[in-house]
């Protein structure tokens, strides 16, 4: 997914569900800090694919899901 929209979408939809599998691929290359290229999210129904380029300044959405402590983060 590339848009606002439909990020507001899949944070409404995960924030139903107690395990979510997260992982991220990052460019770090002449980079200090580096920056997400692409996010996966899977939940027990559906895998949810980010463009982090596109998304980059909206990223900070997801601080709903990864701050609530209801919800087990699986990070492999």
């Amino acid at each position: 997914m590339d848009s606002k929209d439909a990020l507001e979408r899949m944070i409404e939809d995960i924030q139903r569900f107690h395990v979510l599998v997260i992982d991220y691929k990052e460019h770090t290359f002449r980079s200090y800090l580096g920056f997400i290229c692409l996010m996966m999210v899977k939940t027990e129904e559906t895998l949810y694919v980010l463009d982090g380029i596109k998304l980059r300044s909206h990223l900070i959405d997801l601080i709903r899901i990864t701050i609530n402590p209801c919800i087990l983060k699986v990070v492999p």
